[in-house]
């Protein structure tokens, strides 16, 4: 897995970024006989976000990601490619 991410300090205590994600995931297939063969797969994914330091040694980041790699089904049957979102809020003790 690669992780390549750039960050900078746009207002005191305001960091966008924008972050490139390459990995390699072995999982199984069937094959047209019924059988279960191994393949290796890539899961390139391109993201960004916000971290903001928040009062009494916390933060909080919203960040947004697109996995160009991953199966999802859909009624449609199954497509490829798949978004997330998250929102966290972290504390140091």
């Amino acid at each position: 897995m690669t992780d390549l991410t750039y960050r900078y300090e746009a207002l005191f205590f305001l960091y966008p970024y924008i972050r490139g994600t390459f990995g390699l995931v072995e999982r199984p297939r069937f094959t047209d006989t019924g059988t279960v063969k191994m393949q290796t797969d890539s899961l390139p994914a391109l993201g960004g976000g916000i971290v903001s330091g928040m009062p009494w040694n916390s933060q909080v980041e919203l960040n947004y990601s697109y996995n160009f790699g991953i199966f999802r089904s859909s009624d449609s049957g199954p497509k490829q490619g798949g978004h997330g979102m998250f929102i966290s809020w972290s504390k140091m003790f």
